[in-house]
């Protein structure tokens, strides 16, 4: 294999290296070849190291030549859906420092369900102008030709494949992966929504003379949609994503599209200082595809420092574009300076949610409050959902007092966050949802059409486990355009109301537009549990409210 290392100058380090991805070979499976490249970036020491793509290209990389490692994920799938958490990396960054990946346009293209990019026990690394893409995405799609009470025709848009039996029943397939029935979302009038599946209650399917896909039900039974409408159709196994981003460190993507995130989106999980800059997550408008990702397209969990978002797009999703949290841990068991905690979303476990030396605190799960604290010496793993926490005092007095029934926040794990002059539109869910301590700005963001609250400050130690309160937050100069209302949301799940869970909230100089207003004036905020909340400046083209309950 040739690669190309040139000394580009002197400075801090010794020298900077280029190594060149060969040009690919038309057809061929790159994945080794782009494995022997990052390995040979990752053996220069004491230098800065850029990798660099052939401008334009396209490079397969697949599931089956990939690297396969064990990785729990947060947020990703229960032992039930998924007994085998092994991902397969295509771009697999372990251990490397001062690294650059430059793709100079390139694409990766990937065959079956595979994780893109992996980062793993890194600092100072960046991606940079890099296209990700599937042969096979794993969101196939079909759009509404005509429809009767009995029949849905349909033009299933490329690269969907599709088999039907001998029974008439469809499956829908990839390289290595196949589904039939499970989660479908609609496309249509500026939004995407989440609907029953056109699978549910078909009787059988076939194909027409002009290779339509054709589905038949019983009378009365056909789904109601209208012609140029599209189904977006997915199981709900997140068994892979599309860049994980794990105990790093200075970790940066700039200047990429991510046409397909599948089967779930870039996670940064247990890193530190993060930083996404003109990242777009939209699929490509010559496809003909409508949909760009799995479900979310950014999910940061546990991580601490900074976390900044920037001009970035997002378009596409089936779930939270962006989802920033920690996770709370239930108490099993205290004696003295050792704690037993416990994952308890079936979809989160496996990975150790502290570092010795964080600083955590015991919970109560029904009123959300804080209470005593310790720093964390050591951690040892029982099970892939039970670890045992040695701490520099004991909390048994605390969680006795909550009757044994508390959880454990990690509140060094609260990074900063900075989410500003971005574009989010065509999801099902909301726009973002976050818990941090951190210091948080929102700002100079656009809203569009979004079906659920634009912003969510939650909590909860009951649900999803998702940690924790904030206590400085600023929303100002967003901009909102027909989204349903609440707009902005703030509710921490507490049944039990001791004391307010969040608090240095200001919401200013937002514009919140409604180009086709409904019959009922749209609430532009709701809060409850909150304290120190400054709401003023907001502009608003038609009359509103506001409904605040601390």
């Amino acid at each position: 294999m040739a690669l190309a290392a040139l000394t580009i100058s002197a400075g801090a380090f010794a020298t900077d290296r280029i190594i060149e991805v060969p040009a690919p070979t038309p057809g061929a499976d790159m994945t080794g070849t782009i494995r022997q490249v990052l390995n040979d970036a990752g053996a220069v020491k004491n230098s800065k190291v850029t990798v660099v793509f052939q401008p334009g290209a396209v490079y397969n990389i697949s599931r089956s030549a990939a690297t396969a490692l064990v990785r729990h994920v947060s947020n990703t799938t229960t032992r039930g859906e998924n007994p085998d958490p092994t991902k397969h990396f295509g771009l697999w960054l372990h251990g490397m420092k001062n690294v650059t990946v430059d793709g100079r346009g390139a694409t990766l293209l990937t065959h079956g369900e595979m994780t893109a990019i992996g980062i793993d026990s890194c600092t100072n690394v960046t991606i940079t102008n890099l296209n990700i893409d599937a042969a096979d995405p794993s969101v196939p799609e079909m759009r509404v030709v005509s429809r009767t009470d009995s029949t849905l025709t349909t033009s299933v848009v490329p690269p969907s494949r599709y088999s039907i039996n001998s029974q008439g029943k469809l499956y829908w397939e990839g390289n290595g992966w196949q589904f039939t029935g499970g989660i479908a979302q609609l496309w249509g009038n500026g939004y995407t929504l989440r609907c029953a599946s056109p699978m549910d209650r078909y009787r059988y399917a076939s194909t027409d003379s002009r290779g339509n896909l054709v589905w038949h039900y019983d009378a009365g039974q056909a789904p109601e949609c209208a012609p140029g409408m599209v189904y977006q159709m997915r199981h709900s196994i997140r068994n892979e994503v599309a860049t994980f981003i794990n105990r790093s460190e200075r970790v940066t993507l700039s200047d990429m599209n991510y046409l397909f995130l599948g089967n779930f989106g870039i996670v940064a999980q247990m890193s530190s200082d993060i930083t996404y800059d003109r990242v777009r997550c939209l699929p490509d408008p010559a496809s003909g595809r409508t949909c760009a990702g799995f479900a979310d397209f950014m999910q940061v969990s546990g991580c601490r420092d900074k976390v900044k978002i920037t001009r970035c797009d997002f378009a596409g999703a089936h779930d939270d574009p962006i989802n920033i949290h920690g996770t709370h841990l239930k108490v099993v068991k205290c004696e003295g300076n050792t704690v037993d905690v416990r994952f308890m979303h079936g979809q989160t476990r496996g990975f150790e949610n502290y570092l010795p030396g964080d600083e955590i605190a015991v919970t109560d799960p029904h009123s959300l409050l804080r209470g005593a604290r310790a720093k964390v010496k050591s951690i040892r793993q029982l099970s892939d959902t039970d670890y045992r926490l040695t701490l520099d005092r004991s909390l048994e007095e605390a969680i006795n007092a909550l009757g044994g029934d508390a959880v454990i926040d990690n509140i060094s794990a609260n990074p900063e966050v900075e989410i500003t002059y971005n574009t989010f539109t065509l999801t099902p869910t909301r726009g973002i949802l976050l818990t941090t301590s951190g210091k948080t700005v929102i700002a100079h963001n656009t809203f569009i059409k979004i079906p659920m609250a634009s912003i969510l400050i939650a909590d909860d130690a009951r649900s999803w486990f998702e940690s924790g309160p904030v206590c400085d937050v600023t929303i100002r100069n967003n901009r909102f355009i027909d989204c349903a209302s609440p707009v902005i949301l703030i509710a921490p799940e507490n049944d039990k109301d001791l004391g307010p869970v969040h608090s240095g909230i200001r919401i200013t100089d937002n514009d919140f537009i409604f180009n086709t207003p409904g019959p009922q004036k749209p609430v532009l905020i709701e809060a409850h549990g909150t304290k120190d909340l400054k709401i003023n400046g907001n502009r608003s083209n038609i009359p509103s409210g506001l409904n605040i309950k601390n």
